[in-house]
């Protein structure tokens, strides 16, 4: 089974090198604010919807901001580098996802810029030193779904069943059907895409935090809450049949644990402010 989705990984299209060398720079103290500058300068089109995102209401700068040296300065290179992403990746995620209930072609993008706007502000809440980190892994989270879209979209009816009436994540559902799950594929895809050790502990363990290695253990549930909440935003069909407030439980039982019940509504505030902002690009 493994060899078998190995093989799929290595057929799967080369991360664009922007991104790689952008996902590279997240733990290298060495990169400086020229060097992002000059990446992202060679891409115009990137360049552009970058300007366009860094002046947003969503990122509240009073003035115009007129270049990328001037946003990287402004704005910092960890925000510049998760906007870039957030732009780039709207191409990589615009897959057939209807098997996890998104209806439309950038849906799997959408659900990945809430769970990364909402990973950001709770580090933000619990004052953790770069919450960008947690954007990016929100944002990359979910990127084994691109492989397996299209081998569960038949099961699509089965997997709204499991989740509506047993007690599973959508991981388990998915080994028990297809014999694999997004969290495992997309573990070994961001191996082959040779992403941060953060990254892949993230994809791995974000549908059961308590699955994750000890020193991961907080990272893996800020993404993990940011996730169930993001079931607050899925269509008005799926929260009459009861989804959205099932997996609010999980999404308050990770709000408790990590001690910020109180700020649900700021969080699901954030994340609708940045999915309406961040589909201009």
């Amino acid at each position: 089974m493994i060899i078998k989705w190995n093989k799929i990984i290595e057929n799967t299209a080369p991360l664009p090198a922007i991104v790689s060398m952008l996902l590279e720079r997240i733990d290298d103290p060495k990169s400086s604010v020229k060097d992002m500058e000059i990446l992202i300068e060679k891409d115009p089109i990137l360049a552009s919807k970058i300007l366009r995102m860094a002046n947003s209401a969503y990122y509240g700068y009073p003035k115009t901001i007129a270049s990328i040296g001037e946003a990287i300065i402004i704005l910092g290179t960890n925000v510049i580098r998760s906007i870039c992403l957030a732009v780039v990746t709207k191409s990589i995620m615009n897959v057939d996802s209807s098997g996890y209930f998104f209806t439309k072609s950038k849906g799997l993008w959408e659900h990945s810029v809430l769970v990364a706007s909402g990973a950001r502000t709770i580090s933000r809440i619990l004052k953790l030193e770069d919450p960008e980190r947690y954007f990016v892994g929100g944002l990359l989270h979910d990127i084994g779904k691109i492989v397996l879209s299209h081998e569960v979209k038949p099961y699509r009816l089965q997997i709204l069943k499991y989740l509506l009436f047993k007690d599973v994540t959508i991981s388990e559902i998915e080994r028990e059907i297809i014999g694999i799950s997004h969290n495992v594929v997309g573990e070994m895809l961001a191996n082959y895409w040779n992403l941060p050790k953060f990254i892949s502990n993230v994809i791995r363990y974000h549908d059961n935090p308590y699955e994750a290695p000890k020193e991961t253990f907080r990272d893996v549930l800020i993404i993990s809450c940011a996730n169930e909440l993001s079931y607050n935003f899925i269509s008005d069909e799926l929260k009459e049949f009861g989804l959205s407030s099932r997996r609010m439980i999980f999404a308050n039982k990770y709000l408790g644990e990590l001690g910020i019940s109180k700020e649900k509504e700021n969080i699901l505030e954030s994340m609708a402010r940045s999915i309406e902002i961040f589909s201009e690009v």
